[in-house]
């Protein structure tokens, strides 16, 4: 045995140095650790609480002394008294047949166009550690890219194609083999559902056609000194409606099986948060122009095709996105901000049996603005991080009559306060940071989605018993090095 571990010992060290010889090998990683001194609420009697966060990442980086072949491979792992822990691998491989040409496989996490509103906005790793999870434009009503294609990570696997016919333009695929919105059970010869070997689970298998119907496909355009105009479908599936989250009668609801004909299903809809499972397309204009000025922008736009039920009833138009993010300044001050509206969105149910009656129900309008101030002084930075959100009344829709309703105070105006700071030394930061926000929307010990209707108010309006909103407040820090 311990002949065989030697020799073991030998042939990996022998193949690192091989590897050496004919490849690029690249080794980072971090780990750090995260503690909620107090958090809580505003509401009487709410417990004040603790928490901790710890997380580690590695990633090896390989290419060959010709840059035709390379790959990737990251692990990650996290743990907090809140979740279990988790962790997560990815692995990638990619050719470059020609020059101008790449081919990938495994993980793919490429072709963002969130250049100033996504990952990177509070310019570092602060984001695990001090940053509220809430303050997508206050109250989370919608991400905080909204507007701009944000990849195709998502953590599906598949294959990807990349050209440059000439400089300046990239024309992007992505394919997500094994990533479907169709799960299907499939079973062994005896009847019985085939089972994982690893975690015992029933085995799912997806079907082809809806990985292709999950395709991407970008085409980005940089004019050097100016800037990147981009342009991306995204494949959504097969444009059948997934039925809205919040319903507000019927605890036993199934949204797919919901057929307005039977007698045992809700009474009444709100076609809010709906999953329109379709086609989406991005354009999006990066300024670049002023760089060396200090000024950079970044302007989204999306849009999503319409999708219906399978039973044809219902019609969804997904709200029009756009989203705007503006950077000004120097790494030591300077001022960053990102925006986003969602309008336009709307729901229609046709008539069916002998019921001639149809309705039109509108998304409420939502939008956000966040702000960033930060100034730096030696190895301190300090960063002003706030915002506000504001979105329109919901709608509330009869299924028998088909008559739409307003939802009184349904509206909300949600705002957060998440002023932080960091101190860098050597390979090592720390993190320091408090925060006070709200969400706006009005509570009863539950949230106001949930609420079963109780009156019907004249000129077309429901009474939703509003509540007091919830304001959460912390205070945490954070330690985190780099290699």
């Amino acid at each position: 045995m311990r002949f065989y571990m030697k020799y073991l010992a030998v042939l990996m060290i022998s193949l690192l140095l091989v590897s050496g010889l004919y490849a690029e090998i690249n080794v980072s990683g971090s780990v750090g650790g995260g503690i909620t001194f107090i958090k809580g609420t505003n509401l009487n009697g709410d417990l004040l609480q603790t928490g901790s966060y710890l997380s580690g990442s590695i990633l090896a980086e390989g290419i060959d002394e010709n840059d035709n072949f390379g790959g990737t491979v990251e692990i990650n792992a996290e743990a907090s008294t809140i979740d279990p822990a988790a962790w997560a691998w990815t692995a990638a491989a990619w050719w470059k047949p020609f020059y101008f040409m790449k081919v990938q496989a495994g993980y793919i996490d490429d072709f963002a166009l969130t250049d100033i509103v996504g990952w990177g906005y509070h310019a570092n790793d602060a984001e695990s550690y001090v940053i509220s999870p809430l303050n997508n434009y206050a109250g989370d009503y919608f991400s905080d890219t909204t507007g701009f294609y944000s990849g195709t990570g998502n953590g599906w696997m598949g294959f990807s194609l990349s050209v440059t016919p000439f400089y300046g333009l990239d024309i992007n695929l992505a394919v997500p083999f094994g990533t479907s919105s169709t799960r299907i059970d499939k079973l062994s010869p005896l009847g019985d559902n085939i089972k994982d070997p690893l975690t015992g689970n029933d085995m799912l298998f997806y079907k082809a056609e809806d990985a292709y119907l999950h395709t991407s496909a970008q085409i980005a355009y940089t004019l050097w000194g100016v800037g990147r105009l981009a342009f991306c479908f995204v494949g959504g599936g097969n444009g059948e409606l997934v039925f809205p989250k919040e319903v507000l009668t019927g605890d036993d609801f199934t949204p797919e099986s919901y057929d307005p004909t039977a007698a045992d299903q809700p009474d009444g809809i709100m076609l809010y948060s709906m999953l329109p499972n379709a086609h989406s397309i991005y354009g999006s204009f990066f300024l670049t122009a002023f760089e060396d000025k200090g000024f950079s922008a970044n302007l989204g736009v999306a849009y999503t095709l319409p999708s219906k039920t399978s039973n044809k009833l219902i019609t969804y138009n997904a709200p029009m996105e756009v989203g705007l993010g503006l950077s000004f300044g120097t790494d030591q001050f300077g001022i960053k901000t990102r925006m986003a509206a969602s309008f336009l969105g709307y729901a229609y149910r046709s008539a069916y049996g002998s019921n001639p009656a149809s309705g039109i129900l509108y998304e409420p309008l939502m939008v956000g603005l966040g702000i960033l101030p930060y100034a730096g002084f030696g190895p301190f930075m300090f960063y002003l991080n706030a915002g506000v959100s504001y979105k329109t009344e919901d709608q509330y829709m009869n299924d028998g009559d088909g008559k739409v309703y307003r939802i009184l105070d349904s509206d909300a105006l949600g705002w957060y306060a998440n002023p932080y700071m960091t101190l860098s030394i050597g390979s090592g930061r720390f993190y320091f940071g408090i925060h006070a926000e709200s969400d706006g929307v009005k509570y009863l010990g539950f949230k106001q989605e949930t609420v079963t209707i109780s009156t019907v108010k004249g000129d077309g309006m429901v009474d939703s018993m509003p509540g007091r909103t919830v304001i959460d407040w912390g205070i945490s820090a954070g330690i985190l090095f780099e290699f």
